[in-house]
């Protein structure tokens, strides 16, 4: 799993599917373990509820920006807050 990008680096690689970037956890501090989840991942019917009872919710990681600070992690405002992409490859 390769976050932050749609293709698989060089010929080598085949892609298996790409995504979104999801985490069990909202706050960062927490976020322990990362998925790769497919862009046309469909809920199980009443899979909603039954995560809900168990605490099983999942959420999107998103780009953070650190606007005018000259950080590393500067970017367009437009990026801000946006999904973050992931791609899974095999060799």
């Amino acid at each position: 799993m390769m976050p932050g990008r749609y293709s698989c680096p060089g010929t080598a690689w085949t892609r298996e599917y790409y995504g979104y970037l999801m985490t069990t956890s909202s706050t960062r501090e927490s976020q322990t373990e990362y998925l790769c989840v497919d862009r046309h991942a469909q809920p199980l019917p009443g899979a909603y509820q039954a995560s809900a009872e168990v605490g099983g919710h999942v959420g999107h990681v998103k780009v953070n920006c650190m606007q005018g600070t000259g950080d590393i992690h500067n970017c367009p405002e437009a990026e801000n807050a946006r999904e973050l992409a992931c791609v899974v490859c095999t060799i």
